[in-house]
This record gives structure tokens, C-alpha cells and sequence, in this order.
């Protein structure tokens, strides 16, 4: 897997941005939203065709400045205000790029245009802080999503699932990108278009009308925009068919759109799965067994931060998308206060000898995260630090990370008009109704379109989920009154936070199949070692002050990545992929089936302040047929279904 490049920019003497590395032009200042209107849009047929769906998808290679996207914004706005599109309509616009730009160039860039002047404060709320390979879904205003995927295009779009009704073919000169501008690429514009979709594009280039021919598209040529003698339009008449080598992570579109929901557990995970699923206008009833808050989620603070690593991998795209979702969220929605619900205050990781400290070096120079220090290398002695006796090294520094209390969290959550909370209900059994929803307990009237169970280990006790894995960790931190002199959080064989409402908390243990609820003198005693070693200077202030040990259980599965999505029908599964113990891959399997409605957020383990909110919002965009908040590959690597295909493949079914 590759990840995304820094563009190499010079801006000329009239504020024109130019791209060394393709020798041209990101745009003309005289004429180039005109240029935009007239190329794509007009050559789109829109904005008149805007009230042909609901939901209505634009996809385009090339995010650039934003230009295309800041027009085609203004335009649906527009549109909106004057009536001509219903007020809950959908503008979902997914976007390639190889080469980001960073928040202060795209603003420097549209600042030549003074019409747009009092749009870039938008950009300022909603475009991401770190940039890094992956999906970044953003909800703009105006019924807009923003779906930036970052990466080389030739890898990125046969991760993406959508239909588009219209695609901005923009980029570099096709002479000077050819790196994008491919027969691959071609192709997979083609199986994502929807029928009767359309394609425009400022090239006339003879490869490029061929190829776009190959993949099922009507081509014409038009008159070009102002000087250019021609450009190219064109309408899809294939059949857009994806055949995955994988059809049993294939997921159908769901037959109805939900409008009753039902979450199980009011963790972290629950809650933020009841948020999105009321985000998009269901009505969601909201079951704990206990209080909101009270199992995993009721420590007083916890810690987040990106997965750091050399290499690209399913684990680290869904760690990293998962910690930048929980950064623009906290960002959007949390309320200012005098006392901080969390704090992104960084976290460092020492180095404590000359493995990690060349591992730390491979990470910054591997250069995942661009435009910003999200991740540095500091020197011995900064903010409290102090390196061990005979250690030279000194340790990386995330400013991408930092702390948030979780009880918090879920209150604010779960502060939804759409969310009705039910603390003290427990759910005994789920039952599957003749009219295809889904009914609890016999005392319960309510059914239910969607269901998600998010109640950690408490899951095993319904029958449908007996292919899961699911097992438990225990968990004990120390929170001791007193401060360590720390600004910021660390993180090595043992994690400490800044202090907290008087507290410094320090942790955590690490215990399979442990399920002692007692606090344990001799797990502060490992902590504490723990810290002395990373943190001897903290340790000091700290080693004589009074605690107090909370003791949690992380519900894990046989992988480190979390069970997130769909139920598969197991009965399904045992018969049609039987062959796949004999290795027959190449067999044309039928596609998945899953239990319709029924979903899981489960399996987050250590990372459940960060992972679980993106697994609700993963099911909340499954459950609603949108593009997914992260790749295809990621979302496979996340569902449940891969349990029950492993144990086929192994013949144990």
C-alpha cells in the first residue's frame, strides 16, 4: 500500500498556483470558476439534474484546491434555497487526490476569488487537520458529504462502493499525468457509475475518449471553455458490475431505509452507533443493562492517538481513520468549558533504547501524516521526560492524540433529540418478526428496522453471534492524587495521562481470560515499576501520593481489529462456501447474505475510545447504503463474517 505525496508548489506573481511536478496550473485566476461551471457542470447538466434523485453523487479525480467542489457546493446551495431541490436531498461528493494541499494553501488558493471570500471559514471547520492516506468523510453543510480519498488513485478507487450520477474528470494534463490518467482507472470509473450516468472532462485527448468508450461511456466531443477548442462529454450505457474476489464481505443494499433502531449497550460504542444511526434521521431506542457509561467507558479518562507504524496496514488504516474521525468530531461537537471534556494535547513515545529509537526514525521518514508536525522526534529532557541511566535516545512526539473522558463522551452522544435511553433494561433475547424486523423481550412492544449489539462480552449471550470469538481482557490503571509535571500524555510499556480534575492516570494491566473484579495491590505495584522505568521523574512525584485502582474488562476477538457491521446467516455461509476448504477460490461463489437489520460494534479492545465511534458510524453508513467512511479493504478486515470464512477454510465447519 502506498500512501499520499507533499505537491510541490510555486505560486506566481498574480497568486497563480502552479504544480512543479506536472508543469501547470491548478487554475487560471481570469476565468477558472467559470472554467469549472462551464467544463463540469454545464457539462454534467447541472445543476438541473440535481432534482432527478434524493441523493445525488458526484465523483471527481483531481480535489486540487477545492475549486470544482467550493462551485459545485455553492451551486447545490443554491439550488436548495430556491426550492428547486427537497430540503433533506443529499449532495454525496467523493474525491480522489495523490497530492493534498494543505488547509493554508487551498485557502490562499480560492482567497483570488472574491466571490468565495466568506465561504473559506467552511474549509477552517471541516478540512482535516492531518492529512493521510485513506478515506476522510467529512459532513459539509447544505445536505453535503465530502468523501476525500487520499491516496494514488490507481489503488484507491477500487476501494470505493458508489454509484455516481456525475464524474469530474479533472487533474493535470494528461500528457504530464499519466500516472493518473489510466486504462485501470478507465474501467473503474466505469463500474462506478450509475445508469445513465455522465462524465465531463476538459481534455480531448484520443486515449482518453477510447478508454472512457472501453469502460461502457457514450463520447462526444464539445466546444472547450474559452480558448480550448474542444473537450469531452459523455454518457454511461454499461452495466457497472464489481465482481469482488471476495463476495462473501459483499454487502447487498439494504431493502428499506431504516426508521425505528435499537442499540444494545451504552458504552462508547453503543452510543456513538445510536448517534449516527439519529444523525440520519432514525429513531433509536437506546438499552443498558446497568447505567450509561459503566463498564469500559467509565474510566476517568482515556487516552487517544493514531496507530503508529512503517508499513500501511488494514489494522492501521481503520486505527488512523478511526483516530482522525474522533479528532474532527471532538472538534465539531464538543462544548467549550471551564472544565475540558479532553484535551488533544499530544502524546510521546520514549525511546528507551536503540531499537526503538531506529523504529520511531523509520516511522517519520515512512511520512504517512503530511502538512503539520503530527509527528516529530524530540530530544531527551522535554515536558518531564528523562531518559533512563545510559540511554541517549530521546522519543517521538504525536500532537495528533491526546485524552478525553469517556462518561463524557457518551452523554454527549446520546444529548440527540432522536435518542431515547433506557438504563436498567436488559435484553434477553432477540427475535426475528414475520414482517422482517426485530422484536426483544416479550414485555417490549416496539420493533425495530435496524438492531446494533454493542454490549461488549454481554454479546455472547445471543444464539445469532455464537460464531464470534469473543473473549475478555482485564484491565486495572491507577489514579493517584497528585501531578506528574506532565503536559501531555505518554505512552510505552505503561501510559500516563496529564493530570485530570487532581488525578495523574496511570496504566494499564494486561490480563486474558482474567475476570477478577478486585483491585489488586500488586498490579499498582507493576504500573508503578512500569512508569519508573519510562518516567523516573514522574515516578518520583508521584511513587508516596494515595490512589485508587478501577479495574475494567476490554472485550476482544482472536485479531486485533475490532467486529464491526453486518451479522452473516450462518447457515448461508456453511453451505455455499464449503468449496473453500478445497481451495477453490476461483469458483464463482454467490454473494454474502447477513441477517438483515441485525449489526455488531464489538471487539475494540484497548482502542474502544477511539475505534467505537467509527464502527458506529461504519454501520450507520452501511445501514443507509452510503459510501463508507473507509476502505473496502478495511471494512472486510472489520466484519464479522471473516470468523466463519476462516473456519471453512480450515475445514472445522
Amino acid at each position: 500500500m502506498s500512501g499520499i505525496e507533499k505537491p510541490k508548489l510555486t505560486w506566481g506573481e498574480d497568486g497563480v498556483l502552479r504544480s512543479e511536478l506536472f508543469e501547470d496550473v491548478y487554475f487560471s485566476v481570469e476565468g477558472g470558476a467559470e472554467e469549472t461551471r462551464y467544463v463540469f457542470l454545464e457539462g454534467n447538466g447541472l445543476p438541473e439534474r440535481f432534482t432527478e434523485k434524493k441523493k445525488f453523487v458526484i465523483a471527481e479525480t483531481g480535489f486540487g484546491t477545492g475549486l470544482n467542489f467550493l462551485v459545485t457546493w455553492k451551486m447545490w446551495q443554491e439550488a436548495k434555497q430556491h426550492g428547486e431541490v427537497d430540503e433533506d436531498a443529499v449532495l454525496e461528493y467523493v474525491s480522489f487526490e495523490k497530492y493534498p494541499l494543505s488547509l493554508d494553501e487551498i485557502k490562499q488558493a480560492l482567497g483570488l476569488f472574491d466571490e468565495f471570500k466568506n465561504d473559506l471559514e467552511w474549509f477552517d471547520i471541516y478540512y482535516p487537520e492531518v492529512l493521510m492516506r485513506g478515506v476522510h468523510k467529512i459532513q459539509w453543510i447544505d445536505g453535503v458529504v465530502l468523501t476525500l480519498v487520499l491516496g494514488d488513485i490507481n489503488e484507491m478507487i477500487s476501494e470505493m462502493r458508489f454509484k455516481a450520477d456525475a464524474w469530474y474528470l479533472d487533474g493535470f494534463s494528461p500528457s504530464q499525468n499519466k500516472g493518473m490518467w489510466t486504462e485501470h482507472v478507465f474501467d473503474w470509473i466505469g463500474k462506478l457509475t450509475a445508469p445513465k450516468g455522465t462524465v465531463a472532462t476538459f481534455t480531448a485527448a484520443g486515449f482518453v475518449r477510447r478508454g472512457l468508450i472501453g469502460a461502457g461511456f457514450e463520447m462526444k466531443k464539445v466546444k472547450g471553455f474559452g480558448k480550448k477548442r474542444e473537450m469531452l462529454v459523455g454518457a454511461y450505457c454499461g452495466a457497472g458490475v464489481i465482481e469482488d474476489g471476495k463476495p462473501w464481505f459483499d454487502i447487498r443494499a439494504p431493502k428499506i431505509k431504516p426508521k425505528r433502531g435499537l442499540v444494545i449497550g451504552g458504552g462508547i460504542a453503543g452510543c456513538a452507533a445510536a448517534w449516527s444511526l439519529a444523525e440520519r434521521g432514525v429513531t433509536v431506542d437506546l438499552l443498558e443493562r446497568n447505567t450509561i457509561a459503566s463498564g469500559g467507558s467509565s474510566n476517568l479518562a482515556g487516552l487517544f492517538q493514531p496507530h503508529l507504524s512503517v508499513e500501511w496496514s488494514e489494522q492501521a488504516l481503520w486505527v488512523n481513520t478511526a483516530n482522525q474521525y474522533v479528532m474532527q468530531w471532538l472538534d465539531q461537537y464538543a462544548i467549550p468549558n471551564d472544565v475540558p471534556m479532553y484535551d488533544q494535547c499530544g502524546v510521546f513515545h520514549p525511546a528507551i533504547n536503540e531499537r526503538d529509537e531506529k523504529r520511531f526514525r523509520k516511522i517519520i521518514e515512512a511520512d504517512h501524516w503530511l502538512h503539520g508536525d503530527a509527528v516529530r522526534w524530540v530530544e531527551e529532557g522535554k515536558g518531564g521526560w528523562k531518559r533512563p541511566e545510559k540511554c541517549t535516545y530521546g522519543g517521538l512526539m504525536v500532537d495528533a492524540g491526546g485524552w478525553v473522558k469517556p462518561n463524557e463522551l457518551c452523554e454527549m452522544l446520546l444529548n440527540h433529540k432522536g435518542i431515547a435511553v433506557f438504563e436498567k433494561h436488559e435484553v434477553q433475547r432477540l427475535i426475528r418478526t414475520d414482517d422482517e424486523k426485530w422484536a426483544i423481550n416479550n414485555d417490549w412492544d416496539t420493533t425495530y428496522d435496524v438492531v446494533v449489539i454493542a454490549n461488549a462480552i454481554d454479546a455472547k449471550r445471543f444464539d445469532v453471534l455464537n460464531c464470534l470469538p469473543l473473549r475478555v481482557v482485564r484491565g486495572q490503571l491507577s489514579m493517584i492524587e497528585g501531578n506528574s509535571g506532565l503536559t501531555y500524555a505518554v505512552s510505552g510499556d505503561c501510559y500516563i495521562l496529564p493530570k485530570i480534575d487532581g488525578k495523574s492516570v496511570v496504566g494499564a494491566t494486561f490480563g486474558p481470560d482474567d475476570f477478577d473484579m478486585d483491585v489488586r495491590e500488586q498490579d499498582h505495584e507493576k504500573i508503578m515499576t512500569d512508569l519508573k522505568m519510562v518516567l523516573p521523574k514522574a515516578w518520583e512525584r508521584l511513587k508516596d501520593k494515595p490512589w485508587k485502582g478501577k479495574v475494567g474488562f476490554r472485550c476482544v476477538g482472536e485479531d486485533r481489529l475490532p467486529m464491526v457491521g453486518c451479522v452473516p446467516d450462518i447457515t448461508f455461509y456453511e453451505r455455499a462456501y464449503q468449496d473453500l476448504k478445497d481451495g477453490k477460490v476461483g469458483k464463482q461463489y454467490e454473494k454474502g447474505r447477513y441477517l438483515p437489520g441485525l449489526y455488531v460494534n464489538l471487539a475494540h479492545g484497548s482502542r474502544g475510545l477511539v475505534s467505537g465511534l467509527l464502527g458506529g458510524e461504519l454501520i450507520a453508513a452501511i445501514a443507509h447504503d452510503e459510501i463508507l467512511p473507509v476502505e473496502k479493504c478495511v471494512a472486510d478486515a472489520v466484519n464479522p463474517a471473516r470468523f466463519v470464512i476462516r473456519k471453512i477454510k480450515r475445514g472445522l465447519v
